[in-house]
């Protein structure tokens, strides 16, 4: 923001002021005060000429990149989506794995006993266990006692694995879907909850 003064040496002149930064007036700064240089034409900035505006490129591989987050988020959903579709056809896969294993599709009535270990071993996580010295039977009848609301379903599930197991006659391909049906009900979560609490009472009223 400073001006500068200049002075040029012409001869019999002598030293001339000049205007090095246009656009002020500028005194003499000579010995005759009285006397002035002309005025330079005041020279007014020219306008730069606009340039266009230019869009500023883009790289056409950067818009087809997709977020690191949006790939995690989808594959997550995809494994998560696997993991359920897995999950509700374990039975079909165990089955199958079984299949494999002997070379020839399983019977319905090896079936039914699979089948039966299943809903044995999701009794038994719930806290229906079955004492060694006990028969299937025997275990039936107990669980029965305890949960009157599943006695129907449990002794149907019996019948159905001693049939398999033990008697002459096979199994039907119908039979074994009713016995899928009938264990599927068994892992209905609302008996389970009416159970616990009817134990729990019951074990508090034998503490008091």
């Amino acid at each position: 923001d400073a001006h500068s003064w200049a002075e040029v040496y012409l001869g019999e002149y002598g030293w001339v002021p000049v205007e090095a930064t246009p656009g002020f007036d500028m005194p003499l700064l000579t010995e005759q005060e009285d006397s002035k240089t002309p005025e330079a034409p005041e020279v007014k900035d020219q306008p730069e000429p606009e340039q266009p505006e230019q869009n500023p490129q883009t790289d056409p591989e950067e818009g087809s990149k997709i977020h690191p987050v949006i790939i995690g988020s989808a594959a997550a959903i995809l494994l998560l989506w696997a993991a359920y579709i897995v999950w509700r056809n374990r039975a079909d896969i165990h089955f199958y794995l079984l299949r494999l294993r002997r070379g020839k599709p399983l019977t319905p009535d090896e079936k039914v006993v699979v089948e039966t270990e299943h809903w044995l071993r999701y009794m038994r996580r719930k806290g229906f266990v079955r004492a060694s010295h006990e028969t299937l039977r025997e275990s039936v009848d107990r669980w029965s006692l305890e949960v009157p609301e599943q006695a129907s379903i449990l002794h149907q599930l019996l019948g159905r694995f001693e049939q398999a197991r033990y008697s002459p006659s096979s199994v039907t391909a119908e039979d074994w879907h009713m016995v899928r049906q009938q264990a599927s009900l068994l892992h209905k979560e609302g008996w389970i909850k009416r159970w616990a609490g009817r134990k729990a009472a019951t074990d508090q009223k034998d503490q008091d």
